[in-house]
């Protein structure tokens, strides 16, 4: 029997992990339903270990490919294959024809406009599935990075114009406001947004890029300004999706807050997710 969120409306959480902080698909299922939410994207992360694939524990495509052939109405899977594996492409056109829908989540410690990086999604974009990645900036000795700088970003989305990517993460976020107004050492930097940062130019001159909202750097981006967010999300309205990658209220309750026009609400909360994974009824 398939089971149905409670309550009006639609919602899709475009980030989210199967066996996240011990939510396994059942635990996740009952979370989506108390809180409305109809699907969620399962996404993965792998990358190579002494030359060899390995995937972490919570995030294994075949947990993800278990939760969703056992409820295919609720969850939307996703797979990204390290792109410095030989065979990755091999594997977005495998994992495709399996019915995986979109790339993601990319979190290697690759600058993403790496040759191999690049063949991998342009495969994607034959593919049909969008590409999601986690950047992380490098904030000193011994820090984690993943991604490269803003103009590796850049880079990678003129050379890819028919994908689509979505950003995420603390090293896309942080750049919301100008790099002045940030706290240069923080990744989650505090201050309120006096100037507008690379972000809003990125959003605007970009066709193919989109981003999340999830995490404490999505939800931390809209509360450094003065208004919550609320400009950036009208503005952005066909570029922004709505994710959580936790389990709580804290995103849904903050965009509620804002007091959106229910056109833009509609597209943050599931349109524009399913304008980059189009649900399987429409496709017929």
């Amino acid at each position: 029997m398939k089971r149905k969120p409670r309550g009006g409306g639609m919602i899709v959480d475009a980030h989210q992990h199967v066996n996240w902080q011990g939510y396994d698909a059942e635990m996740l299922l009952s979370y989506m339903d108390r809180n409305g939410i109809s699907e969620a994207w399962l996404l993965t992360w792998e990358d190579r270990d002494g030359g060899l694939a390995r995937w972490y524990e919570y995030l294994d495509p075949r947990s993800v490919e278990e939760a969703w052939r056992a409820h295919p109405d609720r969850f939307v899977p996703f797979y990204a294959p390290d792109p410095r594996r030989p065979e990755a492409a091999s594997l977005v056109e495998e994992y495709a024809e399996r019915g995986f829908r979109g790339y993601g989540e990319l979190k290697v410690r690759i600058r993403y406009d790496n040759p191999d990086a690049i063949y991998v999604f342009r495969v994607c974009a034959e593919v049909g599935w969008p590409v999601l990645f986690h950047m992380d900036v490098p904030m000193g000795p011994g820090s984690q990075w993943y991604g490269g700088e803003l103009e590796v970003i850049e880079n990678m989305l003129r050379k890819c114009p028919e994908t689509n990517f979505i950003a995420h993460g603390p090293g896309w976020w942080r750049y919301i406001a100008e790099e002045r107004d940030n706290e240069p050492n923080s990744a989650y930097p505090k201050g309120p947004v006096v100037h507008r940062g690379p972000v809003w130019r990125m959003l605007e001159e970009h066709p193919n890029l989109y981003a999340d909202l999830s995490a404490g750097s999505g939800l931390n981006a809209l509360r450094r300004q003065e208004d919550g967010g609320r400009e950036f999300v009208i503005t952005f309205q066909d570029k922004l999706l709505y994710g959580t990658d936790f389990h709580d209220t804290q995103h849904l309750e903050h965009l509620r807050s804002l007091d959106l026009p229910e056109e833009v609400s509609e597209k943050v909360f599931w349109r524009n997710a399913h304008k980059l994974v189009p649900p399987k009824e429409a496709e017929r």
